[in-house]
């Protein structure tokens, strides 16, 4: 459904129940050094503000094939994940190699080891090229694993893209 050039970036149960359990698979988080076994980030190192500074003004890309191999989405911002101000990003829909515009799609994310979402709710809008979307207030709140995934709707057909990283 498209509204004013607006996708809606509401989404169903299952697919907020799938992105979460997609996302369980995740072992990089902050946390506490209260588990020894547990996968250890400090959130608070020099390296890690370092990488984050090297990381800003690198554009960054990431392509994936949808769960039931329906549609492949290529994702690109124009600098990698990073924490504090909002993304510039956009995505291109395929489905066969070819640019396609969804009857609906919508955008979910948050950090499983944190059990939260994104501090904001991203706007999917499309653009004059076919296929091709903008990522408006789409921000990240703490560095971290992070899983952003898309529910795509296109000829009665739904599937689910997943996007996995780290910032």
């Amino acid at each position: 459904m498209i509204k004013n050039n607006t996708m809606s970036c509401s989404f169903s149960l299952p697919f907020g129940l799938m992105l979460l359990s997609l996302s369980s698979l995740l072992l990089v988080a902050c946390q506490s050094d209260s588990d020894p076994h547990a996968a250890q980030f400090d959130c608070s190192s020099a390296e890690l503000a370092e990488k984050m500074k090297e990381a800003k003004g690198t554009p960054w890309q990431q392509s994936a094939l949808s769960k039931k191999g329906l549609f492949r989405i290529d994702l690109s911002c124009q600098q990698a994940p990073f924490v504090g101000d909002f993304q510039s990003c956009q995505l291109k829909l395929y489905q066969k190699n070819q640019a396609v515009v969804a009857q609906r799609i919508s955008m979910e994310g948050g950090m499983k080891a944190h059990g939260h979402g994104l501090p904001t709710m991203p706007r999917i809008r499309t653009t004059e090229e076919t296929g091709h979307y903008r990522i408006e207030g789409l921000k990240y709140s703490m560095p971290g694993a992070w899983t952003i995934g898309f529910q795509v709707s296109l000829d009665q057909a739904t599937d689910f893209v997943i996007f996995d990283f780290v910032i």
